[in-house]
């Protein structure tokens, strides 16, 4: 899920060692990375601002969107760690972990619960449906980039989706 994280030294990376391998076209790799580097701090900008002291917790039924919320948002991720240790080994969260999240769902301490929506579990959907009836904001994030989207269009669309949840879009 590198890709919800800042990945500016990646683009670098790429940018100059592809700029190496093909030194005919060494100009135009650099200047599509500095051009794509701009666009990257215009998200990191976008998501930054939206940390918001009194909305700042989250808890995720998937680990995808962590990097985003943790690294730039500056969320506290809320979510037992045994949720996330069931999910990653695709196993059912135990029922003792389920409660004690339902349990921070309906507590008033959660701003947001996000989730994978390419990803299904009765569990999940009752974390949703439970966040839902709390009245804690959901908001579905994909691991991959969606069919006629950009990386930058995608993104866009998620910091915006999340500003939403937060209040701020």
């Amino acid at each position: 899920h590198v890709w919800y994280g800042s990945i500016t030294r990646e683009v670098s990376d790429l940018g100059y060692r592809l700029a190496t391998i093909d030194p005919s076209h060494a100009g135009e790799y650099i200047e599509n990375m500095k051009a794509f580097r701009v666009e990257l701090a215009k998200l990191y900008d976008a998501a930054t601002s939206l940390f918001d002291p009194a909305k700042s917790t989250f808890i995720a039924t998937e680990s995808v969107p962590v990097n985003l919320l943790v690294d730039q948002v500056r969320m506290t991720d809320l979510t037992p760690p045994e949720l996330t240790r069931a999910v990653a080994n695709e196993t059912d969260i135990p029922p003792a972990v389920m409660l004690e999240t339902t349990k921070l769902l309906k507590s008033g301490k959660v701003a947001i619960l996000v989730f994978n929506e390419q990803v299904s579990s009765t569990q999940s959907d009752q974390l949703i449906a439970t966040a839902k009836t709390a009245g804690v904001p959901t908001v579905g994030f994909s691991e991959n980039l969606p069919a006629g989207e950009t990386y930058i269009s995608w993104m866009t669309k998620n910091i915006a989706a999340l500003a939403t949840a937060l209040g701020q879009g």
